[in-house]
């Protein structure tokens, strides 16, 4: 977590839900491009704009690892924002899968408290590890954006 993590906000109103898939271009058919800064990866987002609108209301961004993105060996270590205006807390990581291995947990959902109360672009860099690669190469990066304008769509 980062510096600014608190606790959870109690009174969340609204969720906005995005699956995420992960995928190793090499696995993937001749010719696919990765969108992540290697070029070795491939993120999907079942939502290509995040984006919040309504005022005073307590908004919770939840992204989450598609099943099929845990089968191939992916789980959230972190997360980081540029949020200038200081509208969300977080990130939390959550672990939704029994592990009955003892092994660490494998976390699948990663969110965010929003309390939009700006317009403004949020950056946010989703840490995944990739647990088949190398260690020195595990750690992945995408960046989606939020954007946020209360009370306007």
């Amino acid at each position: 977590m980062n510096d600014r993590s608190t606790a959870p906000n109690p009174a969340i109103e609204v969720n906005i839900e995005v699956e995420v898939d992960v995928f190793r271009v090499a696995e993937m058919p001749a010719g696919s491009l990765g969108n992540t800064a290697s070029g070795r990866y491939l993120f999907i987002f079942s939502k290509d704009v995040v984006h919040v609108d309504a005022v005073g209301v307590n908004t919770r961004i939840v992204y989450r690892l598609s099943p099929g993105t845990i089968a191939r060996g992916f789980s959230f270590i972190d997360a980081y924002i540029d949020d200038s205006k200081f509208q969300l807390v977080g990130p939390y990581l959550e672990c939704t899968l029994d592990n009955d291995s003892g092994n660490e947990p494998l976390y699948d959902t990663l969110w965010f408290d929003h309390s939009n109360t700006h317009a403004s672009l949020i950056s946010i860099s989703l840490q995944v590890e990739d647990h088949q690669a190398p260690p020195e190469l595990r750690r992945v990066a995408y960046d989606p954006q939020v954007t946020n304008k209360p009370g306007r769509t």
